[in-house]
């Protein structure tokens, strides 16, 4: 019986934890706006995930607001401030939130424009960031993780299902204006991730790495392990 549940907890870890890279954009409603996205990311993988459009032009904030029926924050868990373009001052992230969308009462998890957040930072022009495959969750300024002089966002989805969902860990590239992923998305169980009150990314000794706050499943135990590790760089 013990062989029979560590399988079955092993099972339900990867298919929860892998969810959020893999799910298909939800066809947007008719009056929303279609965020680009290259063609090749119809079906994303978990191996795909860095080809995802994650940057817009901030231009399209006040239309994003209204055509996605986008929700803003009411508390300070999804605003943060931080030198995000590494010029020296001080910018406010904000979170926004999709919209479900229950009209279509025989299918669910759809929102209207997708199932998506965007991140919007005032000051700095900088572009919005698309946190795919998120309902909310929360941001963090993480500080300056890779040594670019600018402060990197986490983002930690929220989602339908499970205890396990990847937080992202994103930084912004003076060299070509966009947001990009600094390292792959990182598992954390959730439960771990609310007792834990330390910063969950830190600089690693080893250079070209981040040292992150992440989980995973003991099989022999059917049992979580959390702890730091090192996750490589994946920035351009």
């Amino acid at each position: 019986m013990k062989n029979i549940t560590s399988v079955f907890l092993i099972s339900v870890f990867f298919a929860a934890c892998n969810q959020p890279d893999k799910v298909s954009e939800t066809a947007p409603a008719k009056d929303s706006l279609v965020v680009p996205t290259p063609a090749a990311d119809s079906v994303v993988t978990e191996m795909e995930y860095t080809k995802r459009t994650i940057s817009i032009p901030a231009s399209d904030w006040q239309s994003m607001q209204t055509n996605n029926r986008l929700v803003l924050p009411k508390n300070s868990r999804d605003m943060v401030s931080g030198d995000f373009n590494g010029d020296g001052k001080k910018e406010t992230a904000t979170l926004a939130a999709p919209t479900e969308d229950t009209t279509d009462k025989e299918n669910f998890q759809q929102c209207f424009g997708g199932c998506n957040s965007y991140l919007f930072i005032s000051g700095g022009n900088l572009p919005l960031l698309v946190v795919h495959d998120n309902l909310g969750g929360e941001i963090k300024n993480a500080g300056d993780l890779d040594g670019d002089g600018a402060d990197e966002i986490i983002v930690y989805p929220s989602w339908w299902q499970s205890n396990w969902n990847p937080y992202r860990i994103y930084s912004f590239s003076k060299k070509d204006n966009q947001w990009h992923y600094l390292t792959e998305p990182i598992s954390i169980f959730a439960p771990d991730l609310y007792d834990f009150k330390k910063p969950l990314a830190k600089r690693s000794k080893q250079p070209g790495f981040v040292s992150a706050y992440s989980s995973d499943m003991d099989g022999d135990a059917a049992a979580v392990k959390s702890g730091f590790k090192d996750f490589k760089i994946i920035k351009n």
